[in-house]
Parts: C-alpha cells; sequence; structure tokens
C-alpha cells in the first residue's frame, strides 16, 4: 500500500512543479473532503442525536478550515523574498500550521464542556445500520486523505502538510470511536457516546499541543540535528588540510539555509592555500544542504613541545567539546588557551566546571603558568 501513497504523493509533486503549488494542491483536496465528510456527519450526527459524532462532524470542518489556512500559508510562503523580508517568507507555513493548533485547542475544549453534560446527562441515541455504513465510509475516506497527506509532507519536508495529516488521522480514530459509541447504543449503553465525545476532545487538544510545539520550535530557533552536524564536519574534514572544525552555527528560513563554521588549519600554509581550503569548504556544504555557507579559518601551531601532550589530555578530559588549542611560552613556562562549548544557562555550574579543567591542568603539567579558556554561547555546535 505504501507504494501506492508514494506515487500519488510523487504525481502531486510533478503536477504542481514546485513544493508550494503541491503544498496548495494538498489544501485545496484536504479542504473539499473534509467540507463533505463534515455535511455528512452533522446531519447523521443531529438525526441520531449522538454529541460523539456531531463532535467528530466539527472535528471535519477544522480540518476544513485548517487546510484553508495551510493553503494561504503556503500562498505568502512561496511569494519571493522583498526588501523588508530579504530571507523570503518561509516561515509564514510554520506560522500557518500553529494558527492550525490554536484552532483546535479551541474546538478541544469546547467539545470537551459538551461531552461532559452528555455524561452527566446522557440522551438516547437513535440507531441506524444505514447511517453506521455511511459513518464507516468517511472513516475510509479520510484514512485515504491522512496516508496521502503523510508521504506528500515527508517528500515536501513540510511541517505544515504534516501537521494536516496528523490532523486527518486524529479525524480517523475519532470516527471509530464514534462508531463504536453508536454500536453500543444499540445495546442501551448511552453513557458511553458523551465519554466517547470526551475522549475525542482529550486527544483533539494532544495533537494540538504536538503541533503548536512542532510549529513554535523553528520560529524561536530550534537545536540542529545530531546527524545534519555530524554530515557538515564529514564533509569539512573531507577537505584535505582541514585538522579541526567547531563553532557550527545553523540558521533555517524554510528552504533557505545558513551555515557557518571555523576550521583549524595548519599556521605554516601560503595565506592563499588557506582561502582556497575554506572556499572547497563553503562549496561542499553549500552543494549537500542547499545552504549559504560562510567559513572562518583557524590557524594553529602544533611545534610547541608540549601540545602533542595536552592535545592528548584535554581529548581524554572533554572529548570534542573544546578546540582552537593555543600553547604559548616557552617549555618551561607557558599558557594554555582553547574554547569550551558546554550545554549549561548556569553561571554557577560554568563556572565550576572552567575551575575544575585549570585544576586538572595544572596537576598534570607543572610547568604551566596559566591557563585561559573562552566559552562558547548555547547556539554554537
Amino acid at each position: 500500500m505504501e507504494k501506492i501513497w508514494d506515487r500519488l504523493a510523487d504525481f502531486t509533486i510533478k503536477k504542481a512543479k514546485n513544493r508550494y503549488k503541491a503544498g496548495i494542491y494538498e489544501g485545496v483536496i484536504s479542504c473539499i473532503v473534509n467540507f463533505f465528510l463534515f455535511i455528512v456527519k452533522v446531519i447523521i450526527g443531529f438525526y441520531l442525536k449522538s454529541i460523539s459524532l456531531i463532535t467528530d462532524a466539527f472535528h471535519s470542518l477544522s480540518d476544513c478550515l485548517s487546510s484553508i489556512v495551510l493553503i494561504i500559508g503556503f500562498y505568502y510562503s512561496s511569494k519571493p523574498a522583498d526588501e523588508e523580508h530579504p530571507f523570503g517568507h518561509a516561515k509564514v507555513e510554520n506560522i500557518s500550521s500553529l494558527i492550525v493548533a490554536i484552532m483546535l485547542f479551541i474546538i478541544s475544549f469546547e467539545f470537551a464542556k459538551d461531552s461532559l453534560i452528555r455524561i452527566f446527562r446522557p440522551e438516547k441515541i437513535i440507531f441506524s445500520f444505514p447511517c453506521l455504513v455511511v459513518v464507516f465510509l468517511t472513516l475510509i475516506l479520510k484514512e485515504f486523505l491522512s496516508k496521502y497527506s503523510e508521504f506528500l509532507g515527508k517528500k515536501l519536508n513540510s511541517v505544515a502538510i504534516e501537521a494536516d495529516a496528523h490532523h486527518h488521522k486524529t479525524d480517523v480514530y475519532a470516527t471509530l470511536l464514534v462508531i463504536i459509541s453508536l454500536i453500543l447504543s444499540k445495546f442501551g449503553i448511552q453513557i458511553f457516546d458523551g465519554v466517547i465525545g470526551f475522549a475525542i476532545s482529550i486527544y483533539i487538544g494532544f495533537i494540538a499541543y504536538k503541533m503548536a510545539k512542532k510549529s513554535i520550535d523553528p520560529l524561536l530557533g530550534e537545536k540542529p540535528s545530531e546527524d545534519l552536524l555530524n554530515e557538515i564536519k564529514k564533509i569539512a574534514f573531507s577537505v584535505e588540510g582541514v585538522k579541526g572544525v567547531h563553532d557550527i552555527i545553523i540558521h533555517n528560513y524554510g528552504d533557505k539555509h545558513i551555515v557557518s563554521l571555523h576550521i583549524e588549519v595548519p599556521d605554516e600554509l601560503d595565506p592563499n592555500e588557506i582561502h582556497d581550503i575554506a572556499d572547497e569548504v563553503e562549496k561542499r556544504i553549500s552543494g549537500f544542504c542547499n545552504a549559504m555557507c560562510v567559513v572562518h579559518q583557524d590557524p594553529i601551531n602544533t611545534d610547541h613541545p608540549y601540545y602533542d601532550k595536552i592535545k592528548s589530555f584535554l581529548d581524554e578530559l572533554l572529548d570534542d567539546k573544546y578546540h582552537d588549542l593555543k600553547i604559548i611560552g616557552t617549555e618551561k613556562k607557558f599558557n594554555v588557551i582553547f574554547d569550551v562549548n558546554i550545554k549549561t544557562n548556569d553561571p554557577k555550574e560554568k563556572l565550576k566546571f572552567v575551575s575544575e579543567i585549570k585544576e586538572k591542568l595544572k596537576e598534570n603539567f607543572s610547568e604551566i603558568d596559566d591557563v585561559i579558556i573562552k566559552l562558547e554561547p548555547e547556539y554554537v555546535y
């Protein structure tokens, strides 16, 4: 079955020719299907007097409204950069999915309230087998739409379409619970209608929370994945002459990325050679992740008699959390200078960490006169 969804997603992308039009296509299809489902469910819900089915109907309507927001989001995110927004408008996509999450929160609260009333004051539900069959068919249709959106969202790497897919999936689960509720009502278990309505409301609220978090994180500036950081380091080290990589900073603007990093190179190289090395690193990283890459060069001198010993000691003590090791002075008396990257916002913890490193270095190397450690900000890797 996965091949079917995969081919449908590929067909949409090919037909649309770019990710923004593909997103709009998904939004239009979703909007039409969900409005149709809303009409069917709300008519049957009022006919059967089922609060859980009416809740589910308005859940489908919220899917329709969220798809409209998604269409608007993709339309504005596809607009080119302008004087006021030089990085483009791609983050509108995240804003649109956040709006969808807020809408879900409101729907969750309102129907949780109505469902609690139905739990304490149950009403008789009219059972109808033909209506049950129709509701089951809406479930199949929504599962189809959910899978289509899921595969398209992954292929386009779109948080908004993936959020829409999750939204569709909640409707599938909600409709399944409604079917159970309708079947139980035939056997006189009326309270379950309110319980199912409340359960659906809580689930909608949970999905809204997950969507909101996934939308807010990129807007605030989220941590890059370890896989991406490791791949960038691997690419930089693949260039001959690069001895170290650090201070990686990544900014995301939708499908645009800005990457900056520092590379360590031997200081005996000619300045033109160092520049060529940096250019090659920029070229390879830019090609890998469709980014504008800026590379700073840090020439390092490894000629000091104690350089290898202190580097080995720090490698064991700090692993890859330090860089830019410099040793200045004579063999009998020298200073050790390096940068450290630790992920903590606690000033006391930072001070303790630095003090312990200095103490251990001086204990093991009596020739050290002073240890100078620069702490990196939390957003570099």
